[in-house]
């Protein structure tokens, strides 16, 4: 998927002291709590992406973008459940050097693994690191680099068998460090 960096900027970016900073890398996100979404589409200011098959996966955040394959929305304290065995993901973006820290839910009493993979884009998509666990576990990663654009994101997405059920997302954090 190529993206137009100048379009996306002039769409999302705001005036410094808003919403983005300029930093070494660029633009930056601010330390914040995202919350989930409670519906198919990416709340502004479009950080946090659910993702499935023939959808969009944008690099950059994108407002009103996304959707899951059986999802229960705003569920149990804001939780946001996707189908399983549905391809469907979890994607979070932020940009500047800084520590994604991603809640994840298990449904009722239904175990399920999860794979969440950290990426940025130099031309093509450059996976920087990939950890595995149970959905109930934080997934966290460091992002100790700048990309050229300054944004990575991390997919999360089922891992392993388990069908019929669905497993869950609460937001995400994102802590600038630089």
């Amino acid at each position: 998927m190529r993206v137009d960096y100048a379009a996306h900027q002039s769409r999302h970016v705001q005036p410094l002291g808003s919403r983005v900073k300029l930093t070494q890398c660029g633009v930056t996100t601010p330390s914040q709590t995202f919350p989930p979404n409670n519906q198919d589409a990416s709340l502004a200011p479009g950080n946090l992406t659910y993702c499935k098959p023939g959808g969009p996966y944008p690099q950059v955040p994108d407002i009103g973008v996304g959707g899951w394959n059986f999802p229960q929305y705003g569920s149990g304290g804001g939780i946001d459940y996707a189908g399983d065995s549905a391809s469907n993901s979890q994607r979070v973006i932020a940009a500047g050097l800084g520590v994604f820290t991603i809640p994840t839910f298990q449904y009722l009493s239904f175990p399920r693994n999860w794979l969440a993979q950290l990426f940025h884009h130099d031309g093509v998509d450059i996976l920087d690191g990939t950890q595995r666990g149970a959905f109930g576990e934080v997934v966290s990663f460091a992002v100790t680099h700048c990309s050229p654009d300054g944004y990575h994101w991390v997919d999360i997405a089922q891992d392993g068998a388990g069908s019929g059920e669905k497993f869950g997302f609460q937001g995400f954090t994102w802590r600038l460090i630089a």
